[in-house]
């Protein structure tokens, strides 16, 4: 059926459109022979004058209707001929409005407007006149609509060489839906079911031809319409149109069918490819747009990322807006069941999502720079080139051994596309905000810059894992610079010697010639060893109080140190370590 598409829609089209007008027709030529033996009343005689109305509220027109409809039109085809996007957005904005003046105003009270209208024809005293004739109508109506069913089942029925009763017998719930309704929206629902059922219809042809003659075989309402404007005719002006005029009638009513359905087709055309749910990722996605990428690629991410069921819509709205020079780089989100038209508008915009970015404790910042680099648009060469160049460094008030102070481990929410700059930007915010005024007191309070808070906080956190003994650890290193001792810290020579492997320090290890050797400098190495979390800083800053000045792992390998205050004491811990390396054959 595919393949005929087109065709069975033209047919579609002329079998709608004559059997519209074939059934205007009937309902005039059933008018002149019924209504004139109705004995319908033109006169309004007899009827109550309402009272005059207390309070009226009178809006006046801004322009005439037709004014607006050209207006209208005029600048919305403007509008999109000039690419204007902000009187776009200006009229996307007013649909808005009116549509929820209507649906949260106009529309809750219609049932009270159409009940205070009855009740005027009441007291006026029309409906009791006019209702006994217009009973009679619908039943006239009802019953030309029966007829005519009946000439169109027939006459399926001798072309299909099929038995019409196969399909009428499942139809009985449609028929009441769309009697009691009045709506072939309404009814298709029902339609459908009862299609399926008959044994004589092909499923395809059923799915393809209920909805597309639901929209625009309109025979039931022209016949009513036809009958009853031949029926108000005689009311109001007390005779019926002449047979030129209905004959006419009945044709401009079949070609304002027909450019119904068009309108229809278009309208539903541009819904299905921009509103309708056309994204289908089995969960949320983001589709992320580099520098280099084209509309060619934004296509295929679009397309295989957002599982994509038609491409058709996209493409409109890239050629329609000019895509191709307002392509935005970022992270954007799609989620399932979205339409093109605002997954498109995100991506023109350059609407994008934000991300979570984590800054980890880590040793180096060459591998900060990696870890950055794979979360963000930025190369991570972009990130080390500025990392290490000593201008930048000193612009910001570092040098490179006290670099690593300016990162605060922790995850932010950023966006993708940042820039080198716009990162570190945002690192001295946070910087700023972690070193608060308390925190800045309490380094005050022990002597220290935060730099110098830092780089001790590497140290401790490289000593222990353990959160909980990272205050003593911190004390003890305090200890040792205020006596003047030497910090003697084992991590420092794994970091001299980039050997970050080590569990065992040996004296020759012990000779190397760095700054960051503890054994034989006094005082803070440089700069971090690591990058310290909060918890590391912290535990500098409100550090416990004792009087210990040796530690040693313990050796049960359990991550926790001896601690001593004298040197026989530690020496007793550490030949416990020692023994439990040889055991193990650990030698470095």
């Amino acid at each position: 059926m595919g393949k005929n598409a087109s065709k069975l829609l033209l047919i579609a089209v002329t079998i709608a459109y004559s059997s519209s007008v074939g059934a205007a027709l009937f309902s005039t030529a059933a008018g002149y022979a019924l209504i004139p033996h109705l004995s319908i009343s033109s006169t309004a005689d007899g009827l109550k004058e309402l009272p005059a109305a207390v309070f009226e509220l009178s809006i006046p027109q801004i322009m005439p209707v037709m004014s607006a409809l050209v207006f209208s039109i005029m600048i919305g085809l403007a509008a999109a001929w000039t690419k204007a996007e902000l009187i776009s957005d200006l009229l996307e904005e007013f649909q808005k409005i009116v549509l929820a003046i209507v649906s949260r105003i106009m529309i809750p009270i219609l049932p009270f407007f159409i009940g205070l209208t009855f009740c005027g024809l009441s007291y006026e005293g029309s409906i009791t006149k006019q209702v006994p004739v217009f009973l009679k109508i619908i039943i006239i109506v009802l019953i030309g609509h029966y007829i005519w069913m009946t000439l169109l089942y027939t006459i399926a029925g001798l072309y299909s060489k099929k038995n019409p009763i196969e399909v009428i017998r499942h139809y009985g719930p449609a028929y009441l839906t769309s009697i009691g309704t009045m709506s072939s929206a309404a009814t298709l629902a029902v339609a459908l079911q009862c299609a399926g059922k008959s044994k004589v219809l092909r499923k395809d042809m059923v799915s393809f031809g209920i909805p597309l003659f639901a929209n625009i075989h309109l025979c039931g309402s022209v016949l009513t319409e036809v009958f009853f404007c031949m029926t108000v005719s005689k009311i109001l002006y007390g005779t019926i149109p002449s047979a030129g005029t209905m004959l006419l009638f009945c044709v401009l009513l079949g070609i304002f069918a027909i450019l119904l359905f068009i309108a229809i087709i278009c309208t539903g055309t541009v819904y299905y490819y921009l509103f309708a749910p056309q994204f289908h990722p089995p969960k949320t996605t983001y589709i992320y747009i580099d520098r280099d990428d084209t509309v060619d690629s934004v296509y295929n991410k679009v397309k295989i990322q957002g599982h994509l069921k038609k491409i058709t819509g996209f493409k409109w709205m890239v050629k329609w807006r000019d895509y191709h020079k307002h392509i935005h780089t970022g992270r954007y989100v799609v989620r399932p069941g979205e339409n093109v038209y605002h997954v498109f508008s995100r991506f023109y915009r350059g609407y994008q999502e934000p991300m979570n970015l984590t800054i980890g404790s880590v040793r180096t910042l060459d591998k900060l720079a990696r870890n950055i680099g794979k979360q963000l648009m930025i190369d991570s060469v972009e990130i080390s080139r500025a990392m290490n160049d000593s201008v930048f460094q000193h612009k910001i008030g570092y040098n490179k051994e006290t670099m690593a102070c300016l990162f605060i481990p922790e995850t932010y929410q950023v966006y993708w596309n940042m820039s080198v700059n716009d990162f570190f930007e945002r690192m001295q915010k946070e910087h700023q905000k972690f070193w608060n005024s308390e925190r800045l007191k309490k380094a005050e309070d022990i002597s220290m810059t935060p730099e110098e808070v830092c780089t001790l906080a590497s140290i401790v956190e490289e000593e222990t894992n353990n959160n909980s003994e990272k205050p003593m650890v911190a004390g003890l290193y305090i200890n040792r610079l205020h006596s003047g001792m030497p910090l003697q810290a084992d991590p420092t020579i794994k970091f001299a010697l980039q050997d970050f492997s080590l569990r065992r320090i040996t004296n020759s290890h012990l000779s190397i010639n760095s700054p960051y050797n503890t054994y034989r400098n006094p005082g803070l190495p440089p700069g971090p060893i690591r990058i310290p979390s909060p918890i590391g800083i912290d535990a500098v800053l409100n550090y416990a109080k004792h009087d210990y000045i040796y530690m040693c792992a313990k050796e049960d390998f359990s991550g926790t140190h001896n601690f001593a205050s004298n040197y026989v004491e530690h020496m007793r811990n550490a030949r416990k370590y020692w023994k439990a390396l040889n055991e193990r054959k650990i030698f470095k």
